[in-house]
């Protein structure tokens, strides 16, 4: 009997020991499997690439260099009109608006207008037509002349609207304010008037050039800066 206890409890001993290296066991290897549950990802579903056809686009004509350069080669100057006058030309102005030219003769000043060279007006002086130059407004043509000193025209009415009266060879610049105007001649004094009434308003000499002789003495052109300060 004792002998069957014995067995008995070493039995039993032995089947707790076995259960409990099974569960111990089991407890030890579920971690590795979580682990590789863990460590499994999902599968990727791999999307088919999306092939984008070229999208046919008119060509953009762009010019040549070469051809460019060959433009500017072939650009010569053209006549673009003429007018056969019976006297020398002495003198030339545009108007402010580049549309009429004014040119000047011996007695005379003929009016074209600039694109087509069409005449439009004719002035007439008391001798040569020496210088030329219409007012900033354009709406005054004064003219120099050889003799009787400045002729300005009214180009609205074609009448004359004043004459300065000083020497010969005479030249004449506007001012930038449309108010003066200076003029000069080959006594070499430079007269500084009111357009407005033809009032004498400074004479200006230099005294190294009074001395000389008259040859020396003219006054060939006159140009005002513009700012209007300097003459």
């Amino acid at each position: 009997m004792k002998v069957i206890k014995f067995l008995t409890v070493f039995l039993t001993i032995s089947i707790l020991a076995i259960g409990l290296t099974s569960t111990s066991a089991c407890s030890a290897a579920e971690p590795e499997a979580i682990e590789e549950a863990e460590e499994e990802q999902p599968a990727v579903v791999e999307e088919p690439e999306i092939v984008e056809e070229p999208v046919e686009t008119e060509p953009i004509d762009e010019p040549e260099a070469e051809e460019a350069e060959e433009i500017t080669a072939e650009g010569h100057p053209e006549l673009v009109w003429s007018y056969n006058h019976e006297n020398s030309i002495n003198s030339m102005d545009v108007d402010p608006d580049g549309e009429i030219l004014a040119v000047g003769e011996f007695k005379v000043s003929y009016m074209h207008i600039l694109p087509n060279g069409d005449l439009i007006d004719v002035i007439i002086h008391e001798h040569a037509v020496e210088d030329l130059e219409f007012s900033l407004d354009g709406a005054i043509l004064g003219a120099g002349q050889g003799y009787h000193g400045i002729l300005l025209t009214d180009l609205d009415s074609g009448e004359e609207y004043m004459t300065l009266e000083h020497g010969h060879n005479s030249r004449l610049a506007f001012a930038p304010d449309g108010k003066h105007i200076a003029t000069g001649d080959r006594n070499g004094i430079i007269w500084l008037w009111n357009i407005s009434d033809g009032e004498l308003l400074a004479e200006l000499e230099e005294p190294e050039i009074k001395d000389k002789a008259i040859q020396n003495q003219w006054i060939l052109d006159i140009n005002y800066h513009p700012s209007g300060n300097i003459l």
